[in-house]
């Protein structure tokens, strides 16, 4: 068999057995589902008791380790066990949405007089530095678990330092369920977290 002849051959055998698979692809019905991207919704937050505190704060991003810096949706899998959905992402870093969502809730508690992120670098009297340490679906729950301190910049004393924790169910375990769970969670944090810096006192300046 000649080199023209050998190659003719395998054009062939190449293209039938793109065929092939094109078919055993078309028969199984399977196509790979479009990526998804869910934003935090805001839930409702009580005004800061006493007013607003003076100056400036800054929310950093939050803190996360391990596969809480992943954007998939993390979800419990058995006692031990976690996993991110395929597919389903946050659309941004746990620790940029909460970052973000903290702002947007002190802003509309009129919890400080300015609040900030640290890109901005306005001088600022506040700092609130959080950990995540729960994010996840667990059956037909969420579960969100949150370390915050606000300390003044300046002398770098704690302020409040406290560690909050809210289950909410996720209806029939769905993703957008869970989405709004997770939404429902993080605001009841945000509340209590206002309702703690009742007892907030300015530093001194």
């Amino acid at each position: 068999m000649t080199h023209h002849s050998r190659l003719k051959s395998w054009t062939r055998r190449a293209a039938c057995t793109g065929i092939a698979l094109a078919a055993l692809a078309a028969c199984s019905g399977q196509t790979t589902p479009p990526d998804s991207y869910y934003r935090l919704s805001q839930s409702d937050v009580p005004s800061r008791a006493g007013g607003m505190l003076p100056g400036t704060v800054d929310v950093t991003p939050f803190r996360a380790d391990g596969m809480l810096n992943d954007r998939q949706i993390m979800h419990r899998d058995g006692a031990i066990r976690i996993a991110g959905y395929n597919y389903h992402y946050w659309w941004k870093a746990p620790g940029v949405v909460l970052q973000d969502s903290l702002v947007d809730a002190l802003r509309r508690a009129n919890a400080f007089q300015i609040v900030t992120t640290p890109e901005l670098r306005l001088d600022r009297a506040y700092e609130v530095v959080g950990r995540i340490r729960r994010f996840e679906q667990d059956g037909a729950q969420v579960v969100v678990e949150v370390e915050l301190l606000l300390r003044a910049t300046r002398s770098g004393a704690p302020l409040l330092l406290k560690t909050y924790r809210h289950e909410v169910p996720a209806g029939d375990g769905n993703i957008p369920a869970a989405v709004d769970a997770f939404g429902v969670a993080v605001g009841q944090v945000w509340t209590d977290f206002i309702d703690d810096l009742a007892s907030v006192k300015p530093p001194p300046v």
